[in-house]
């Protein structure tokens, strides 16, 4: 027979442990390894913007961004379309 003491559920704080450590392992990291490399010589390894001054001062790169802002906005655009609607539906009738 188990011993339980009032209060002591394991339960949620190990849930809460393995949480942290997946947004830890996977996004957190990930994320300060790209800051920290996008502030990095290439050759050199030494602290500088230089990535940043070659992305602007490319044109490709330039357009591309360019393109990527343009497919999200029409992305929202066309959700938004779409969703405002079946969201009216949704809320003024019983299905």
């Amino acid at each position: 027979m188990r011993l339980r003491f009032a209060g002591t559920q394991r339960g949620p704080a190990v849930v809460g442990l393995l949480i942290a450590f997946f947004l830890l392992l996977f996004l957190i990291i990930p994320v300060g390894k790209v800051i920290v490399v996008a502030f990095q010589h290439p050759a050199s390894g030494e602290a500088t913007i230089v990535n940043f001054v070659d992305f602007f001062n490319n044109s490709l790169f330039r357009e591309s961004f360019a393109n990527s802002l343009y497919v999200a906005a029409m992305s929202v655009l066309v959700a938004s379309i779409i969703s405002m609607p079946l969201a009216y539906f949704t809320t003024r009738f019983n299905f």
